[in-house]
């Protein structure tokens, strides 16, 4: 998802709620890194 209103943030929440896991890409310096967390 890209967050781009609030409302998609809170769609995003929303479904974050039920997740066991999170992978988010962010640009660090000019470069595209990928995070991943497991949610216990």
């Amino acid at each position: 998802f890209e967050l781009t209103s609030a409302d998609k943030a809170l769609e995003v929440y929303t479904k974050l709620r039920e997740a066991t896991s999170l992978e988010m890409e962010v640009t660090r310096r000019g470069k595209p890194v990928t995070l991943k967390y497991t949610i216990r």
